[in-house]
């Protein structure tokens, strides 16, 4: 079963687009998503309706209505997950209530915070295929993830210290610019918001312990329900980085996941999903990774991501990042 996405994003983004003179029934025209169906409260749509909704707004709306959008997220549009982060005691909490319970609200994105060279960084990406649209969706995970710091409500001791994107500055780089007041840099290796210690230790003003602790365990149901009944291409993802180098083939991940390797396929391609596109995201991710520590050779590197010739993982390699490897190594910081 696919990832089912709360069509509280969709009102939202909705009256967003009303304000800007587009209105609804146009926005959801094409894509199978009623204009009743926003006024049902717990409503969910499958992501692949959510998808057809955020192209079309892509082709109504100006650029950065992601930006615009993900700036207007309220804890109410995400449901009990909102609750539970802005309960959290600080800034750095609430990011890791988002770590990991993202998949409860269908949020098509993975977050991860990580030891940095100055304190931490939240590194994210998508969690699923996005086509021409990925912009647009990572701009809109950066908003969700920066929604604690915007409740800091002017005092800036929560802000990041740097903001990287693995895209290309966009033409309505201003956008950025008038909504996050911090430093961004853009065609980076990784997508990650770098945040010092003390500004992760920033106290929330919305505390509650009591209410927290409620909505984690409604969360970790949720979750667990998830993990049990679907996100088979996430959990394929999971077992591909579980496994010992080299990467496994589908043979090996279909055994580990009790199934036949043509059971899989079929059970992924209905989450419009592949086994060659999601080895090849694991293949990127663990090179990027690799590479930037810099304890590997390029020819070490190829052979753990299981090409048996470096020019082949070169030529790979440029493909993801538009860089190859030693280039790649050398922009790193």
């Amino acid at each position: 079963m696919g990832a089912r996405i709360s069509v509280a994003y969709v009102r939202e983004l909705a009256s967003f687009l009303g304000e800007e003179g587009i209105a609804t029934r146009e926005l959801l025209s094409g894509t199978g998503v009623s204009p009743e169906l926003l006024e049902v409260a717990d409503a969910v749509i499958d992501r692949f309706a959510c998808h057809r909704v955020l192209a079309r707004a892509a082709e109504l709306a100006p650029p950065g209505f992601a930006l615009r959008l993900g700036r207007r997220t309220r804890p109410g549009h995400h449901g009990i997950l909102g609750h539970a982060m802005m309960c959290s005691r600080t800034v750095g909490e609430s990011l890791k209530t988002l770590e990991r319970f993202a998949m409860t609200r269908g949020i098509p994105a993975s977050f991860r915070l990580l030891e940095g060279p100055h304190g931490q960084r939240l590194q994210f990406d998508l969690a699923m295929p996005a086509g021409h649209l990925r912009r647009e969706y990572l701009e809109w995970a950066l908003m969700i993830a920066l929604w604690p710091v915007f409740q800091d409500r002017g005092s800036r001791k929560s802000y990041p210290c740097l903001i990287e994107l693995d895209y290309s500055r966009p033409r309505h780089f201003d956008t950025y610019s008038t909504l996050i007041d911090c430093p961004i840099e853009f065609e980076c290796s990784a997508n990650a918001i770098h945040f010092t210690d003390a500004a992760l230790a920033t106290p929330q003003q919305n505390t509650n312990i009591e209410v927290r602790k409620f909505c984690e365990r409604r969360c970790e149901l949720i979750l667990h329900d998830l993990e049990a009944s679907g996100g088979l291409a996430d959990r394929v993802r999971n077992a591909l980085l579980a496994e010992p180098p080299p990467l496994p083939d589908a043979e090996t991940i279909a055994a580990s996941l009790h199934m036949s390797s043509r059971a899989l396929r079929r059970a992924l391609r209905r989450e419009d999903a592949s086994f060659r596109v999601l080895l090849q995201q694991v293949r990127k991710q663990l090179a990027c990774r690799y590479l930037a520590e810099r304890e590997l050779t390029v020819e070490e590197v190829a052979r753990l991501l299981g090409y048996s010739e470096p020019p082949a993982f070169s030529r790979a390699f440029k493909k993801w990042t538009g860089s190859s490897p030693s280039g790649f190594r050398a922009n790193v910081r």
